[in-house]
């Protein structure tokens, strides 16, 4: 099999696949996947609550990231699309939400999804990405991007390579 390498986009055999269990979840990074866990203090949850962050970096100096966090308790309000966005400008502060639309049913039953796009002009970036909810966890992928240079075909690989299974 013979890969060409084009300069914008990593060739499949630079992607790293994470998974998970429980439920299980796959998604893949292009290139060597740094992980963190952060300690943050949520809307109307007043004790620190662990958020677990994965990172790699692309070409171009774009990032791609995976945020995990559940939220304690019964705190989700009734209005799903108000609190998924408040979870997004949550990860990206200063960042102007552009678009936010709904996802065609290809995860579990019950499982809530929205693709997005936001423009930080302080920073030069577009964050583009998709926000999964179930139940009370929230799974928040993320590219960032410079403005000018948006790497289609690696973002759609990293979206549609998230796999979730219940």
């Amino acid at each position: 099999v013979v890969q060409f390498r084009f300069p914008a986009y990593s060739t499949p055999s630079q992607w790293t696949t994470i998974a998970f269990q429980n439920p299980d979840i796959r998604i893949q990074f292009p290139g060597p996947v740094r992980h963190r866990v952060e300690q943050t203090v949520l809307p109307g949850v007043y004790v620190p609550t662990p958020q677990g962050i994965f990172t790699s970096r692309g070409e171009a100096g774009v990032s791609y990231m995976l945020t995990v966090i559940t939220y304690p308790g019964e705190i989700l309000p009734l209005e799903q699309d108000i609190f998924l966005k408040s979870e997004i400008i949550r990860i990206v502060p200063g960042a102007s939400l552009i678009s936010f639309d709904p996802v065609a049913p290809s995860y579990s039953q019950g499982t809530l999804a929205r693709d997005f796009l936001m423009q930080n002009n302080a920073e030069g970036t577009y964050v583009q990405g998709r926000i999964v909810r179930d139940s009370a966890t929230f799974y928040t992928l993320l590219v960032i991007y410079p403005n000018g240079y948006f790497p289609e075909k690696d973002f759609n690989h990293f979206i549609q390579s998230f796999l979730y299974v219940q």
